[in-house]
């Protein structure tokens, strides 16, 4: 389930499906479609 928490739409959303809900994982970021040992140093540290 993904939804936007900063609006309460989202918030709403993750309730209606999810009203029980134990663990919250808030969580956004980047990736490429590279083979883990073909990413170089530079864009790992891009990534976090």
């Amino acid at each position: 389930m993904a939804a936007d928490v900063a609006t309460p739409e989202g918030a709403e959303k993750i309730i209606a499906a999810e009203p029980d809900v134990d663990i919250l994982i808030n969580n956004t970021g980047i990736f490429s479609a590279t083979p883990v040992f073909e990413i170089s140093d530079a864009e790992r540290r891009r990534f976090f």
